[in-house]
């Protein structure tokens, strides 16, 4: 009896289970192309920016379906920041806090190329303010970052 029970109820659900659509993706940008992108995330305040990271050290932003460069840390301030020597270096990700809109910070998490280390590639993760002028970088965060 109870196993007819569990019968019944295990068909009856798989009668009601709908039927599984199929996934599709979408550019999100319509024009430019990405290098070796590893991270996109979106504004806080606004879901249709997307922010995309690629391991070359280049930020992008994507809005409506136009690609534009808001950060390029291989040229910030006349100064490379960003290792890429490995296939495991670069720019790995961006994190936008909640007041990103008003206080135009942001993180990036990145090796760097400190010529202080055995051969540069720590892991960094830095506060950059976007505003009116040139980007303003704060490090937050250094980790050793063992080339074997």
């Amino acid at each position: 009896m109870r196993r007819g029970i569990f019968v019944s109820i295990v068909a009856a659900s798989l009668v009601w289970a709908t039927q599984a659509s199929a996934l599709t993706l979408e550019p999100i940008a319509t024009e430019g192309t990405f290098e070796a992108p590893t991270y996109v995330t979106s504004d806080p305040s606004n879901p249709d920016r997307l922010f995309v990271t690629e391991q070359t050290g280049a930020l992008k932003l994507v809005e409506g379906g136009a690609v534009s460069t808001v950060l390029d840390l291989n040229d910030f301030g006349n100064e490379d920041l960003v290792s890429t020597d490995h296939n495991e270096r670069g720019l790995f990700s961006v994190a936008l806090p909640s007041d990103f809109p008003s206080s135009g910070r942001l993180y990036l998490d990145y090796t760097d190329t400190d010529e202080g280390s055995d051969d540069g590639g720590d892991v960094t993760v830095a506060e950059f303010t976007l505003g009116a002028g040139d980007p303003v970088r704060r490090e937050v965060l250094e980790i050793e970052h063992s080339p074997n």
